[in-house]
């Protein structure tokens, strides 16, 4: 996939996976990575075997690029700093989530000005 500009809607997540990947693996990744609406963008470091991942929050979500992994077999790793990268991956979806659907601030969020 080809890189995309980035936006408030937009987050990124690496996944490392616990093994190296063969040509047919990274064929299967590519095809499930390209049939989930709202990627932007994927990386693959098959020697560091990290998956980088950009998206779109307002169209999907890790939890589900994390299901799409586990159904084709390819799982990332759920060691403990894999689990804690995941943990701030989603809290900081939830928090983008949040923002665009915010309502627009007002036009004039200053306030007023005192008078000489």
């Amino acid at each position: 996939m080809t890189p995309a500009p980035r936006s408030d809607t937009t987050l990124g997540a690496h996944l490392t996976f616990t093994h190296g990947l063969d040509e047919a693996q990274v064929q299967t990744l590519n095809q499930a990575l390209v049939a989930i609406d709202g990627l932007v963008e994927s990386r693959l470091d098959r020697k560091r075997r990290r998956l980088h991942v950009r998206y779109d929050v307002t169209r999907t979500g890790l939890e589900p690029i994390l299901r799409r992994l586990q159904a084709i077999g390819l799982p990332p790793s759920r060691g403990l700093g894999q689990r804690l990268r995941q943990g701030w991956a989603l809290y900081r979806e939830q928090n983008a989530r949040t923002n665009a659907r915010a309502p627009a601030p007002a036009c004039c969020n200053q306030p007023p000005r005192p008078r000489k």
